[in-house]
């Protein structure tokens, strides 16, 4: 945003840097993907504002139960790891299903 001089111009060199020290592939002056570079402010700013400091291991629930029951284990399992502003605003959950055409 440029605005020819005035006190409201938004110069992004300094909050490059800053992502620059949590990530040094976005160190430097080279160009980079936007996409990239949002994923990783979005998981720098999780990361930060987490509440869960201990992060134990969980085993993934068996994929051969009914799926309702394995998409609400999976999602609880989520959130026994990650509790932050970022997760209930831009997380979610995604099913995807398949469906063979020929049998």
């Amino acid at each position: 945003m440029w605005d020819s001089g005035s006190i409201f111009s938004v110069y992004p060199w300094g909050f490059k840097g800053a992502l620059g020290k949590v990530k040094e592939e976005f160190q430097g002056r080279r160009q980079h993907d936007s996409h990239e570079f949002l994923i990783t402010l979005m998981d720098a700013l999780h990361e930060e504002l987490n509440i869960r400091q201990r992060k134990p291991y969980i085993e993934s629930p068996d994929f051969r139960k009914d799926t309702k029951r394995v998409n609400d284990e999976f999602w609880a399992n989520f959130l026994r790891r990650n509790w932050s502003f970022m997760v209930f605003v831009f997380y979610g959950q995604m099913k995807s299903l398949l469906t063979c055409q020929v049998c």
